[in-house]
């Protein structure tokens, strides 16, 4: 549950600055304030560090990477794609001081209703390391209600700022609800939070396992691939999202199997989700988004799939023979926004995080038009993409806001002059 204090760890334990390529970002944050910020990264995976605590706090908070400004200053957030730390994006926040005038307490009121039968209430969060049944922390029964008055001091600078997370448990189990937060408080506001207890589970409130621990699982894979499939790899976050031999499968009769044992690190949780894809013939499996297997500590899991078809994106780590291609491109557009820069991302840069993606930026004639002159060497014979920042957030739509399949072009040796369009772009 004291999930915020888990990622805190895990941030504090990555302060060391590393390389990789990758892209930079600003963000103006006032002292207090939380502010999301775009990163086209699955946040499940992703690693972060600043450059100097107690400026600013990075976390990932219900599938968001969120920036908490904390005291006047700039830092530099650098986040990683995984732990591989090959891919990156490097916030500059700039912390600006907050001139509303704070006090040295925060005065805080909670009042709950709860269902009659109940007699004893206490208050869990990341205030008090989600303790359970903490004396300092029981509501005394108000007439109909629970109550607790609760005055706490501020330590500057750290402080002047705060969220709570939280959650009730009402005679010794935890009631029926995703854990309650508040908005940001400033030092000084005296606030009051009026909740209702609308049921109460059977999960027994005991203290948090918080030790960070490490364990393996015995994972076999039971791969049936397309008739056609030669080789076949399993990757993911683990091994960096490309093809490593170490993750090869092995044909046994009609399947393709691999028995490994993964590691995971760092957790809390006897449960781990494996977000995972498969690698035929040097090729991406054809497929929308990844596959995921629930791992379980001290149980062997045994994953039966399989492989529809054999997409056209190589995939990192091989390597093809290559043609040479010429591509004149004209794109007419809507105003872009936020006069982002717009790519052509596809199977011939990795869509985006391949090293080459530099080379594909889209340059500006005017509001409404952009052009790309190129000549490129690629493995594949037809082109797949899609117009979009870096980062994903502007990727174009159909006019209707409606997600847009990706474009795809035959290449040919002759050059390839074209012109196309973009009906409406992400907001």
């Amino acid at each position: 549950m004291n999930k915020l204090t888990t990622l805190f760890v895990l941030m504090v334990l990555l302060l060391t600055a590393c390389g990789g390529k990758g892209q930079k970002t600003t963000v103006e944050v006032l002292e207090g304030e939380i502010k999301t910020v775009d990163v086209a990264y699955n946040l499940e995976f992703v690693v972060y560090e600043v450059s100097e605590v107690g400026i600013a706090y990075p976390s990932v908070v219900d599938e968001k990477f969120l920036i908490k400004g904390i005291k006047e200053g700039n830092v530099l957030v650098t986040v990683f794609k995984d732990n591989t730390k090959k891919d990156k994006l490097e916030i500059e926040v700039k912390v600006i001081k907050n001139q509303q005038s704070t006090g040295d307490q925060y005065n805080l009121t909670f009042q709950v209703t709860a269902p009659s039968e109940v007699s004893e209430v206490y208050l869990s969060g990341s205030f008090n390391g989600w303790k359970v049944n903490d004396p300092l922390w029981k509501l005394t029964k108000d007439g109909t209600v629970f109550k607790l008055d609760k005055t706490i001091d501020v330590i500057p600078p750290v402080s002047l700022y705060l969220t709570l997370e939280y959650k009730y448990i009402a005679d010794g189990f935890w009631e029926v609800s995703e854990n309650r937060k508040t908005e940001t408080i400033i030092a000084g506001e005296s606030k009051t939070f009026t909740d209702t207890i609308t049921a109460i589970s059977d999960v027994k409130a005991e203290a948090p396992n918080t030790e960070l621990r490490d364990y393996t699982v015995n994972t076999t894979f039971n791969v049936t691939a397309p008739s056609d499939a030669t080789t076949v790899h399993v990757t993911g976050a683990f091994n960096g999202w490309k093809v490593d031999d170490a993750y090869k499968l092995e044909k046994v009769g009609p399947i393709f199997t691999l028995t490994k044992d993964f590691e995971v690190l760092n957790t809390t949780s006897n449960t781990y989700d494996l977000e995972y894809k498969y690698i035929v013939n040097g090729y991406w499996e054809e497929m929308e988004g990844n596959r995921h297997a629930e791992l379980k500590e001290q149980e062997a899991k045994t994953i039966t799939d399989t492989v529809s078809g054999i997409g056209n994106t190589p995939a990192s780590g091989d390597t093809f023979p290559t043609e040479t291609y010429t591509l004149n491109l004209t794109l007419t557009t809507p105003i872009v926004p936020n006069d982002v820069d717009i790519y052509l991302l596809g199977n011939v840069n990795d869509w985006g995080n391949g090293e080459n993606v530099s080379e594909w930026k889209l340059t500006k004639v005017s509001n409404t038009e952009y052009t790309l002159n190129i000549t490129f060497e690629t493995g594949v014979d037809t082109l797949e993409f899609k117009f979009s920042n870096l980062y994903w957030a502007h990727v174009e739509k159909r006019a209707d806001g409606s997600e847009l399949p990706n474009r795809t072009l035959s290449l040919t040796k002759e050059p390839m002059t074209i012109s196309l369009s973009v009906a409406r772009w992400n907001e």
